[in-house]
């Protein structure tokens, strides 16, 4: 309910957001529901950045594996503009890119087998990272920490 609002007003005052995606499937478990709003504003027609990493949730810290996705609905010549922006920001950056993390995410995405047990680990670490969550506000309570700690879960 949050999201859609915030989307009404990215939509009514014409922002162009810029979503991080680092830790996706990391909040719910399930990566589409963590994706909510990037597909909410998308399916509104709205314009967006998303920053979209792997390192985390593929568990390739070194490898530098992600993508920048630019939806616009400008014209054509835009998108040559934009390309050419990203092209050059890359180039600052780094100069050859590493391969090896990006062929493992293409591996496991591209068979089926191997996605379920990607999303099936996706899963189980979301789980994990809950579980640390009510054991930090359990233990905050316990031993009388100042303040409300409902935040953390």
């Amino acid at each position: 309910e949050e999201w859609d609002r915030v989307i009404e007003l990215i939509k009514e005052h014409n922002h162009i957001p810029i979503f991080d995606c680092a830790y996706q499937g990391f909040a719910s478990g399930d990566l589409k529901r963590d994706a909510y709003p990037i597909r909410t504003l998308d399916a509104a027609g709205g314009e967006m950045i998303v920053c979209q990493s792997f390192s985390k949730n593929f568990g390739l810290y070194a490898e530098r594996v992600g993508a920048v996705h630019v939806v616009h609905n400008k014209e054509k010549a835009h998108t040559a503009n934009i390309l050419s922006t990203i092209k050059s920001l890359i180039r600052q950056t780094y100069s050859v890119n590493p391969v090896h993390g990006a062929y493992i995410v293409s591996v496991i995405w591209n068979d089926p087998e191997l996605r379920q047990m990607w999303v099936d680990n996706v899963h189980t670490m979301c789980n994990r990272i809950l579980e640390m969550r009510n054991a930090l506000k359990a233990a905050l309570d316990a031993n009388g920490c100042p303040g409300d700690w409902s935040h953390i879960t």
